[in-house]
């Protein structure tokens, strides 16, 4: 018995091993990222896919590929024609999405992307202001990272260090969108001169309402948009230490940590949000002479600092209840899990509840670091 079963095993060897979809590398044309336009006039969506050539003799190298279609589908299906190898679609990382496109709305863009069978949920979504999307991968690559949408990637990775913008991927956007109390955001990317070169920079942060984009976030009111979601992870606050008098003395404090308390309260038929942010900050630079490391001087500026950060808070938040009524920091969301009967009421509504509701904002710092130590310098006569 254990003969024949050793004889089935051998003549099922060359059977039974390798992988019956399997192709070789170099048939395969790997997609790094894709930007997509609309051309209105003829009603067609053009698709710009940048490509990893595995063949370039100096390493690997963008390659670029166009096709229109009536649908982001058939578009993909187009670029068959221009393309004489198989576009695979897995490691798909960085998507360039038309402002004019967001504006009219995402699904009909992200529906095939998401259901596709190659397309993973990873690939991370940006909104292109500007003439055409296809122009993030008209700028020229770095000697580093040749690939343009790996560079925009490492841009993103970033964040924590420069939180001037707020990465979000294809799954995380969907979401958002489908679910309730919250809206959904998208990081914004420009074309913009640095030095005597076009360079693809990240800046700033696109407001949806359910898939329609309905606004824009410059860099900074992102990076307090941030703080108000508890996705703050670092980067610098500047503030003045000295308010009441002409002469400013900007003080830069690097966020060493931050959290951010939301707390839903219904009293007296009203709603209100209690937002608690302790930010622990290390004394970066002083751009003056005054001593506010001493104790006096600390306590002075502490409470200098906390209403400054405060009034940026609220000032974020008041703009997007305003102007775009999308409540983006997920103020329903939290009413839903811990007020679920009061949030039971209000949704039907809640677009209009969310425009009007107060907010009550509260801003602890904490300092840290060796820098407490160093007082300002000083030029002495």
């Amino acid at each position: 018995m254990r003969k024949w079963f050793r004889l089935l095993l051998l003549l099922l060897l060359p059977v039974i091993t390798g992988c019956w979809s399997y192709q070789e590398v170099d048939q395969r044309l790997i997609v790094a990222g894709v930007a997509i336009d609309y051309d209105q006039d003829i009603r067609e969506y053009r698709l710009t896919v940048e490509a990893v050539n595995q063949a370039a003799t100096r390493g690997f190298e963008g390659e670029y590929f166009q096709a229109r279609g009536k649908t982001v589908f058939d578009a993909i299906r187009n670029m068959i024609k221009s393309s004489d190898r198989k576009l695979y679609w897995s490691h798909l990382t960085i998507m360039v999405i038309n402002e004019q496109i967001a504006r009219t709305g995402l699904i009909p863009v992200i529906d095939m992307l998401f259901r596709g069978y190659e397309v993973r949920y990873r690939p991370k979504v940006l909104i292109y202001q500007g003439t055409s999307a296809a122009e993030v991968f008209a700028v020229v690559p770095n000697k580093a990272e040749p690939i343009l949408s790996f560079n925009i990637n490492l841009i993103l990775k970033g964040e924590n260090t420069t939180p001037l913008f707020h990465q979000v991927e294809l799954w995380q956007f969907v979401k958002a969108m489908m679910a309730e109390g919250i809206e959904p955001t998208l990081p914004l990317i420009q074309v913009k001169k640095v030095g005597q070169e076009p360079k693809d920079t990240v800046s700033g942060t696109a407001v949806f309402k359910h898939d329609k984009m309905v606004g824009t976030l410059g860099a900074l009111e992102t990076k307090y948009f941030l703080m108000v979601t508890n996705q703050l992870q670092g980067g610098l606050l500047v503030v003045n230490a000295n308010p009441v008098d002409q002469e400013k003395i900007l003080v830069t404090l690097e966020i060493l940590e931050t959290e951010t308390k939301v707390q839903p309260v219904y009293a007296n038929q009203k709603l209100t949000m209690q937002i608690k942010v302790a930010t622990v900050v290390n004394i970066a630079e002083i751009d003056g002479v005054k001593d506010i490391i001493n104790k006096n001087g600390r306590m002075v500026f502490r409470k200098i600092a906390q209403e400054q950060i405060k009034q940026r808070v609220e000032t974020i938040i008041r703009k997007v209840q305003q102007e775009y009524q999308s409540d983006i920091f997920g103020f329903g969301a939290i009413v839903r899990r811990k007020l679920p009967k009061i949030w039971q009421k209000l949704r039907p509504e809640w677009e209009a509840e969310f425009s009007k509701l107060k907010c009550e904002v509260e801003v602890e710092l904490i300092f840290r670091g060796s820098a407490l130590l160093m007082k300002p310098i000083q030029i002495v006569n």
